[in-house]
C-alpha cells in the first residue's frame, strides 16, 4: 500500500492511495478530495498497466490503464512559476 497527500496553494488536500489486494491481479487506486476536513469526492478504480513518460525516478507523468478501457494520467512533477 502506498499513500500520499497533496495540497494545493489554498491548503485543500487530496489523498492518493494505491493498493495491491490479496488474490487480485490489478492495482487499486483511490483518490479523495477534501476541503476543511470534509471529503468532497472519492473514486476507486482498478489499474492493470502503468507506464511513464521517462525513467520512473525523473518522469513527469504516470499513465495508468484499467481493464474497462479507462485511462488516467497522474502528473507527478510540476513546475511553479515565480511572478
Amino acid at each position: 500500500e502506498f499513500k500520499c497527500t497533496l495540497y494545493n496553494y489554498l491548503g485543500d488536500e487530496s489523498m492518493i492511495m494505491v493498493q495491491k489486494w490479496v488474490d487480485h491481479d490489478s492495482l487499486y487506486i483511490t483518490i479523495t478530495g477534501s476541503k476543511d476536513g470534509s471529503i468532497l469526492n472519492a473514486y476507486r478504480t482498478s489499474i492493470d498497466d502503468i507506464s511513464a513518460d521517462g525513467p520512473i525516478e525523473t518522469c513527469d507523468t504516470l499513465f495508468m490503464y484499467g481493464g474497462q478501457g479507462s485511462e488516467y494520467r497522474l502528473r507527478v512533477r510540476d513546475e511553479v512559476e515565480e511572478w
